[in-house]
């Protein structure tokens, strides 16, 4: 049984193309995540 579910998800920046459109996913017991960003942004 998943712990996350996420349907088409979409993400771009302003003026710019789309990082990505239509992800899908799902996150379960015991997956490991990470995040990541630009350097100095955190």
């Amino acid at each position: 049984m998943p712990l996350l579910t996420f349907q088409h998800v979409a993400f771009g920046y302003s003026g710019r193309q789309s990082t990505f459109t239509d992800l899908s996913f799902q996150v379960k017991p015991g997956d490991r995540l990470g995040l990541i960003g630009p350097n100095g942004a955190g």
